[in-house]
């Protein structure tokens, strides 16, 4: 199946296109990643912890993603800059756990980087904490962020019954290179999201609620997932998940992400 990105293209004046996936050529696109995490079991290489990234990370390397695990936008933001996100094609954001360095809110001048950085062509990728562990009180602290794109996590757990993140039943998202050979994805402690603005669209649901959604911006993107804190690891660890199907799921996601990537990047100079 040939995966292009003329969707993205009419979505927003970026030129690129992808003639077959990697998997088809045997060549895989060489993007870089800052993994930025909160939580503090993540640089524990130990798979009992829930909330570790480790298979996040194997996944997007096998992808041919150069990764380097970060703390810096929460541990240290003052030492943020736009030429030290500049290299980087994609970041991720993923969870929040409450403790005494962790920070109440994004400051402006953090904020206008990352808008900065978008809109130059960088990808950034923000999956939502748990929202049934604790007080939920993680959701709303990405908020701040994901407004300037048009959309806003839910303060509460998804009320739905079962577990399956349901893509988009319309033709043309369904088409979009991120539900690439995808038919479920799968949350672990998730919520939902709430849209705001016209250019953010919806490409998978749990219920009625959208979960996963995109958003252009300039001539990069933004991505926001509801999985939950153990999305990263236990969502994508075929050991700990009842069906392997969920993992799989999971993972293919994530390989779809570093394909779009590596194809949008051909088509933008930062």
């Amino acid at each position: 199946m040939l995966l292009t990105v003329a969707w993205i293209a009419s979505q927003e004046s970026v030129d690129a296109q992808v003639e077959q996936p990697a998997a088809a050529t045997g060549t895989k696109p060489a993007i870089r990643v800052l993994l930025e995490t909160m939580h503090h079991e993540a640089t524990l290489k130990d798979l009992r912890f829930n909330f570790s990234q480790l298979i996040l990370k194997t996944v997007l390397g096998e992808e041919g993603a150069l990764v380097e695990d970060s703390t810096t936008v929460f541990g240290s933001p003052e030492n943020l800059s736009k030429e030290g996100l500049k290299p980087y094609d994609l970041i991720i954001l993923n969870g929040r756990l409450r403790g005494p360095h962790t920070p109440e809110a994004f400051a402006p001048e953090t904020l206008k980087l990352f808008e900065d950085h978008v809109f130059r062509g960088g990808f950034l990728l923000v999956i939502a904490g748990s929202a049934d562990l604790g007080t939920g009180e993680s959701l709303p602290f990405y908020n701040p962020l994901l407004t300037q794109f048009g959309m806003t996590f839910n303060d509460r757990p998804a009320t739905v019954p079962g577990t399956q993140i349901r893509p988009s039943q319309l033709e043309h998202d369904r088409e979009h290179p991120l539900l690439h050979e995808l038919e479920m994805l799968y949350p672990c402690h998730g919520t939902t999201l709430k849209l705001t603005n016209r250019k953010a669209l919806a490409l998978a649901f749990l219920g009625d609620e959208p979960c996963l959604a995109v958003a252009p911006h300039g001539f990069g993107w933004v991505i926001a997932l509801g999985g939950g804190s153990g999305w990263m690891n236990q969502g994508m660890d075929p050991q700990r998940q009842p069906k392997a199907n969920f993992a799989k799921a999971n993972q293919q996601f994530v390989r779809n992400l570093v394909l779009l990537v590596g194809a949008v990047r051909k088509g933008v100079s930062r």
